[in-house]
């Protein structure tokens, strides 16, 4: 039969069928790597078309490849091969020419656009593949309930911040605080530590200190101070001691035998063999008390110190002492702590922990707690809404619903549940067993004594109003509460301290609903493998530089002095915080090999490949959000969003829609085609008319849009290369047949002169 631009083709035999199906050529096309085309692939097609072996092919001889089934070519494809074929109109086609318009011509232009998804691809509005519409609907909401999140989001952070700056209120905590430490180390000589006065390094110090300084910074209770000092126990003018001074010793009830051989244990100790430091502990506690007069508080401490109340199974010595501030409404747990090593040095720790003493006296600030309280329930019901109709379709919408976003949406509601909790507790202990401890003691009375009497008080005057075991214990719980309170407290700010970084991740992913807000996520995400394979490079030489200065400085240097804080002073070398005078101290050769090598190694190579593989992602990521011009602002896409809430009142969930047609057991639209009608009869005419026409028409938009975005890689380089090529060679032989005409019409006016002359004529 006939072949031509109007017929579909003839019938092929099934063998030259199959041959056809065979060619390597079709992948290639499939692909758009023309580029990858070689002449030898060509004459396989050409010689399955040459049946006769006849040395040439016709225009009828390529239309058949019309009727190859899954071939890559489409009917206008094949037209335009044949009219590239035979540019010039004789109707044999050579291997040369089919070479040349599978790769040069416009088959090649247009197979190379398709293949980078130029070419704009129909539609079918009225049907669409399921797929379709559950990745349209699945988009949708991953961005409506990131940009929903964002104002959520930051109204939580506004409320957060105005919490931790009003419950906390560290302001106020650095100031009692700072008062308190410049008391304790600054009342002197002999000075407790971190001075060239200090003379704490044993025990006989630790006493002599204890015996002068501590008392005078505690106790300005010399009959002779109290005009000057008119209110007892007070510190630093305004810092009042609630009841007395805790001091608490840890002590080893029965030394155990040294873990070594018994010749080198009774070498250490030829008594017993026995090491002073191991075995079960008790605390003990002794107390002072600030209405004493200073003779009976000295005499104590000498008392204390020659019964050789510290020895050497004493572990620990404690001096608790709860201070109150009026003006800063704070209270202060303060524990001063002295460690007794093995290596024979004594650690000196100031810990200190304020919390507010009436958290709720500004009644106003309530309204942070309350906005910060409601966001959370907000977030808890919608989080609920979603969630209730996931476990009810089973397993398969309990994967579908816990992807990574919302896990972070639980953990922020989690852990914002958690921070109000321990903030309650707290509140609960300091307006209730605190002060009713406090109110118990009788501060006020023995006060009275002092000031009626115009001096401090004897033991004999404490009896009086109240027994000394009573009082003792009184402190003992005073301290006891106030001590669990700080470990709330500090427990809380831990708490907040990792709650800002879900925050973090809370903003993040509300930045995915905006390309213009979502880069840092989307370079964070795409360059993660890269950063993954080299850490691990970065983190094995690392290693080895922290292992390596371990060996040479551990003996000697502080920050050294273990694997752990080798690898953390190692981090503070490379942010440019050392010392290199220590080092050199220790070994200056050792020291010069390593500062330049980790400088040159960790320092100038390898944290410079991080930023490249950072910035290299960043600028893709970059170029793939497309121009600034080309995306939303996120006051323009706030604004759409309105609008399509109020187009879409009345709508069943998208969410709900999306978990149904999801379900893999009892799916909605078992079918593969949707139309308007087949959604609103999987939804048992629950939805209207309006939704399903409305799913419909976004789905197409959405199709549309994607179709419309190309994510260009090396490989598609190569194809824009070889389009690029194909367009040159096509203007170079559309130029040479140009010019070939005139060249023609030149030789041809040419010579219709030079006969008009030889003949005689007038040219």
């Amino acid at each position: 039969s006939s072949h031509g631009p109007g017929n579909t083709g003839a019938m092929i035999a099934p063998e030259m069928l199959a041959q056809l199906q065979r060619l390597k050529i079709w992948d290639k096309l499939k692909k758009g790597e023309l580029h990858t085309i070689t002449r030898d692939n060509v004459v396989d097609l050409y010689n399955v078309l040459d049946q006769e072996e006849r040395g040439e092919i016709t225009k009828d001889d390529l239309y058949m490849l019309r009727s190859v089934p899954g071939m890559a070519l489409s009917e206008g494809d094949v037209d335009a091969l044949a009219s590239d074929c035979d540019k010039d109109g004789s109707g044999k086609i050579s291997v040369d020419e089919l070479f040349k318009a599978l790769t040069q011509g416009e088959l090649a232009f247009n197979l190379v656009k398709e293949a980078l998804g130029k070419n704009q691809k129909s539609v079918d509005e009225k049907s669409l593949h399921l797929e379709k519409v559950i990745g349209y609907l699945d988009d949708d909401y991953e961005t409506r309930s990131a940009l929903w999140s964002m104002p959520q989001t930051l109204v939580l952070f506004g409320a957060f911040l105005a919490l931790i700056s009003i419950r906390l209120d560290l302001s106020t905590a650095y100031q009692m605080q700072a008062g308190l430490l410049n008391e304790i180390e600054g009342e002197g000589p002999p000075y407790l530590h971190d001075h060239e006065w200090a003379i704490v390094h044993d025990v006989p110090t630790l006493w002599q200190w204890m015996g002068s300084s501590f008392v005078t910074l505690h106790f300005k209770n010399q009959d002779s101070e109290l005009p000057l000092f008119p209110y007892p126990g007070r510190v630093a003018s305004y810092n009042q001691i609630v009841g007395g001074i805790q001091l608490i010793k840890t002590q080893v009830l029965s030394p155990e035998p040294c873990l070594q051989g018994e010749v080198l244990s009774l070498a250490y100790d030829s008594h017993d063999g026995n090491c002073h430091r191991s075995g079960d502990t008790e605390d003990v506690s002794e107390f002072l008390f600030y209405h004493e007069k200073p003779e009976y508080i000295y005499e104590r401490i000498g008392n204390l110190s020659r019964d050789g109340w510290i020895d050497q199974n004493t572990t620990k010595f404690d001096a608790n002492t709860l201070f109150y501030n009026a003006h800063l409404k704070a209270f202060t747990h303060c524990n001063l702590t002295f460690s007794f090593v093995e290596n024979g040095l004594i650690k000196i720790r100031i810990e200190m922990e304020t919390f507010l003493a009436e958290p709720y006296y500004e009644k106003g600030w309530i309204f942070f707690d309350a906005v910060f309280a409601i966001i959370l329930l907000k977030m808890f019901y919608q989080e609920s809404r979603e969630l209730i109709p996931a476990v009810k379709k089973g397993m398969d919408g309990v994967r579908n619903y816990f992807e990574f976003w919302n896990v972070v949406d639980w953990v922020s509601i989690v852990w914002g549940a958690v921070v109000i909790t321990y903030w309650g507790m707290i509140c609960a202990m300091v307006g209730g067993s605190l002060q009713e401890k406090i109110s118990a003691m009788p501060i006020k009375d023995l006060d009275a004594l002092v000031y009626g009497n115009s001096t401090y008080l004897t033991p004999e005057n404490i009896e009086t109003v109240i027994s000394r075991p009573d009082f003792e214990q009184q402190i003992r719980e005073v301290h006891e509460t106030s001590y669990a309170i700080s470990s709330l407290h500090e427990t809380l700010r831990t708490l907040t301290f990792w709650y800002s970084f879900v925050l973090m991740m809370k903003f993040f992913k509300a930045f995915q609903a905006n390309p213009r807000l979502d880069i840092v996520i989307r370079t964070l995400t795409k360059s993660a493998v890269e950063i993954i394979h080299f850490l691990i490079v970065f983190s094995t030489i690392f290693l080895c530089f922290s292992s390596a200065a371990y060996v040479v400085f551990g003996n000697r240097i502080k920050g050294f002095k273990n694997q752990y804080q080798a690898l953390f002073m190692c981090w503070r070398i490379l942010m440019g915080e050392f010392d290199v005078d220590d080092m050199e101290l220790v070994n200056y050769y050792l020291t010069f090999v390593w500062i330049v090598s980790f400088q040159f190694m960790v320092l100038l190579i390898l944290l410079n490949m991080l930023l490249a593989i950072i910035m290299d992602t960043y600028v893709a990521a970059k170029g793939e959000a497309g121009e600034p011009t080309e995306q939303l602002t996120i006051w323009t896409q706030v604004k759409d969003a309105c609008y399509t809430l109020k187009e879409t009142k009345g709508h069943i969930s998208p969410y709900t829609i999306l978990l149904s047609l999801q379900d893999e057991d009892y799916p909605a639209h078992p079918a593969p085609i949707v139309t308007a009608k087949s959604l609103r009869r999987a939804f048992q005419n629950q939805m209207s008319k309006h939704q399903a026409e409305y799913i419909m028409r976004k789905t197409v938009q959405w199709i549309k849009s994607k179709d419309q975005e190309v994510e260009l890689g090396l490989t598609d380089s190569i194809r824009l290369l070889s389009l690029l090529k194909v367009n040159i060679l096509r203007g170079v032989d559309e130029t040479g047949q140009i010019l070939s005409i005139m060249k023609e019409s030149q030789t041809a006016d040419q010579r219709a002169t030079y006969d008009a002359i030889m003949a005689g004529e007038e040219p």
